[in-house]
Parts: C-alpha cells; sequence; structure tokens
C-alpha cells in the first residue's frame, strides 16, 4: 500500500504536501491531528474504525473505506470510498478542498456521530454484559 500512496503522491505532484511520519506518539498524533484539514482512512482490514471517530470528535472530516465496519461506524458523516481506488479517494480529496460547506458539513456530523462512542460508554456496556451472564453454569 505504501508504494501505491508513494506513486500517487508523486503522479499528482504533491512530494511537498505529503508527509509519511511512520509512527509517531499519541501527543503528536493529537497535535497533527487538530491541524489536518481532513483525514483520509482508506483501510482495508478494520476491526472498528476508532481513529475515524477520533477525528470526528475533533470536527476533522472524514474520508475513509466503504467496505469492512467503517461504513457503520462513519454514517452519513464521512466521505466513503473504494479503499483499493486511488482515483476514488483523490476525487474525495478534491471535493473537501474545494468544497468549504461540505467540510463544515462532515465537521458538524462527525461531531454529533462521535458523541455516543466514549470509553466510558464503552466500559459500562462490557460491565453490563458481564452481569448479565450466568457464570454459574458447569
Amino acid at each position: 500500500m505504501r508504494k501505491l500512496c508513494d506513486a500517487a503522491v508523486h503522479e499528482t505532484g504533491m512530494q511537498e504536501h505529503v508527509i509519511f511520519t511512520g509512527f509517531i506518539t499519541d501527543q503528536e498524533l493529537d497535535s497533527l491531528m487538530r491541524r489536518a484539514l481532513f483525514l483520509v482512512y482508506p483501510s482495508l482490514y478494520e476491526g472498528f474504525g476508532i481513529p475515524v471517530l477520533e477525528a470526528m470528535r475533533l470536527g476533522i472530516p472524514v474520508i475513509t473505506s466503504n467496505t469492512t465496519a467503517l461504513p457503520e461506524v462513519a454514517g452519513d458523516a464521512a466521505l466513503l470510498v473504494n479503499p483499493e481506488s486511488v482515483e476514488d479517494i483523490w476525487r474525495a480529496m478534491g471535493r473537501l478542498l474545494q468544497d468549504k460547506p461540505l467540510r463544515e458539513a462532515l465537521v458538524e456530523k462527525g461531531r454529533q456521530r462521535a458523541l455516543p462512542y466514549t470509553w466510558e460508554r464503552t466500559s459500562e456496556q462490557y460491565l453490563e454484559l458481564y452481569r448479565s451472564l450466568d457464570l454459574r453454569q458447569p
């Protein structure tokens, strides 16, 4: 995937605008995310989609995959693309770059979408599930 991304960046002449950071700390991630115009998250194998929700919580518009669990997590609060299509991803990025009202709408929808997803709520649901189990069974 990295080679595909490198090729797409070079093909579009965006080398001076795209940085592949490698590993970054949580603090660095938060700082970078807060400065982003949008998040592009074309995951091929996703268990849930926490990065999508983190971006939405921070008020960052999202472009993500139309596969795996991501459409369910993102709902109508993100632009969904084929993660294997550089053209789909490129078109969605162009839309967000050129359409400020769309970016603003996705920010608002994203913030609302992310509201119910908290670690507190998740832990409460796990505790409720645990309490509902009959652990006395042989």
